[in-house]
């Protein structure tokens, strides 16, 4: 993880120091995403994010077709610009920007974060991004002008990671992630074991004898926690010698928390798990990576007259443990608490000694059996 952290570092710094120094000129093209990835030795993800450094400082620009040029000679401002006085810096005041928080998960996270650094004395200043880059650059900005002295993030999903939390990460500006890693850079993490949360939820259902199981998720969740829970699942059905069927999985659901007022996204989510019902008989159960997922799944399949757990076994993750007026499926827990607790100590030990050794916490989650699992019935 430490090379590539230096590998991004590197690229960007290599391309600027070339402008600079003369190599490329302001309307001429710089290298190739692919010409990077050949010169460096890298990846194209790699790659994309360093030119990504160069176009977040307007340093050079995009034209679809024909290239990324130089815009603009790179003044002598420091990467994240600080000001050295120490005046500048709000020492007890801490930014937070979360991706968003729902009932599901979130919520807790936030009382947690709030209560932990009231607890030792700093000041919270929270944004709420709306799984927006725009946002969330606008707010990362934000804080640091008014002084912060530290930050930590819940990132938004995106395939691509956001150049201005990159540039803050390569920089000495206190850092914490929560939930969602910046793969391939070294920043201070926590988070949930999502791999082993979702491999011990499988396998409890693959030991109840279900081996045709629907995994269903939102096609915008791209992210390390989904593509955990993905590999988790996969692992599940190798360690127990089964194959599996990925063409019975719903990864395309179009419904999140920031459209759901949307009738015609959550209609055709709908209309999209019935189908799958329909055409595949030999699904024996579901497992939704996320709350609104589950919630889609039962309301899917209880519009077809199926009973849960009678007809289908159904497991979810995240969402309250029991709820009076909601139905209350087996799910995979995220120790929200404790995440908040350990993020909260992580940044103010960064705060306090810029020069400790990054750490990541990852967190076990709880499997609860809420009885909507049960061993598959014969439909035949």
């Amino acid at each position: 993880m430490k090379k590539n952290y230096y590998l991004y570092e590197k690229i960007y710094r290599t391309i600027k120091q070339e402008i600079s120094s003369g190599k490329y000129e302001i309307g001429d093209k710089i290298p190739t995403e692919k010409e990077v990835m050949s010169r460096f030795s890298v990846s194209r993800l790699t790659a994309k994010n360093a030119i990504n450094l160069l176009a977040e400082e307007n340093l050079v620009q995009r034209t679809p077709g024909k290239g990324t040029f130089v815009c603009k000679l790179p003044s002598q401002k420091v990467l994240v610009e600080q000001s050295s006085s120490k005046q500048s810096i709000n020492s007890r005041v801490i930014g937070c920007v979360l991706s968003g928080f729902t009932d599901g998960y979130g919520s807790t996270l936030l009382k947690e974060l709030v209560n932990a650094f009231e607890k030792e004395k700093y000041h919270l200043i929270i944004k709420l991004s709306n799984e927006s880059q725009t946002k969330e650059s606008t707010y990362i900005n934000e804080l640091l002008s008014l002084g912060v002295c530290g930050l930590i993030v819940l990132p938004v999903q995106a395939e691509y990671f956001n150049s201005t939390l990159l540039k803050i990460a390569l920089s000495d500006t206190p850092l914490v992630l929560l939930d969602r890693k910046l793969t391939g850079i070294d920043v201070p993490f926590v988070g949930s074991n999502n791999s082993k949360g979702a491999y011990d939820a499988t396998s409890e259902l693959i030991q109840l004898g279900h081996k045709n199981i629907s995994v269903v998720t939102n096609f915008s969740a791209k992210n390390s926690a989904t593509t955990e829970r993905i590999e988790g699942i996969r692992s599940a059905f190798s360690d127990n010698s089964l194959p599996i069927d990925e063409s019975i999985w719903i990864p395309d659901l179009k419904l999140n928390y920031y459209n759901i007022d949307n009738t015609k996204a959550l209609e055709a989510d709908i209309t999209k798990i019935q189908e799958t019902i329909t055409a595949h008989p030999e699904i024996t159960s579901f497992f939704a990576l996320d709350n609104l997922s589950t919630q889609l799944t039962y309301r899917a399949l209880t519009k077809l007259g199926n009973k849960i757990p009678e007809n289908y076994s159904l497991i979810g993750f995240d969402g309250a443990l029991k709820t009076p007026l909601l139905p209350s499926f087996s799910r995979v827990i995220q120790d929200e608490k404790n995440i908040a607790l350990k993020g909260a100590q992580l940044l103010i030990e960064k705060i306090n000694n810029s020069n400790i050794d990054v750490h990541q916490h990852i967190i076990d989650t709880i499997f609860v059996n809420n009885g909507s699992i049960q061993a598959p019935r014969n439909r035949q």
